[in-house]
């Protein structure tokens, strides 16, 4: 599972916390709306735009599209029940 951070532009999303399929499965707001939602895995990098596929959500279009949050850090996270990063953090360059 990966946590990924979103630079504050003050949108609401910061954070989103993915399976290993990139399934968006907790964010810190909003879960009715990007829950559900894929993170699309070859274009995730720091310092890049997220971009997300609706397909698994019926409401919308099913496209991959770019959403202008841009990723500022991505943790690996161990386990979903501590919710802890493990070693591997990939920070924003500075």
């Amino acid at each position: 599972m990966k946590k990924i951070h979103f630079e504050d532009h003050q949108q609401d999303l910061l954070w989103i916390i993915v399976d290993k399929n990139g399934l968006i499965i907790e964010c810190n707001l909003q879960n009715f709306v990007w829950c559900g939602m894929t993170v699309y895995f070859p274009k995730l990098a720091v310092g890049e735009m997220v971009w997300l596929d609706s397909s698994t959500k019926s409401r919308l279009n099913g496209d991959i599209n770019r959403y202008n949050f841009v990723v500022k850090k991505i943790e690996n996270l161990k386990d979903m029940g501590t919710n802890q990063p493990s070693t591997s953090t990939i920070d924003q360059p500075s």
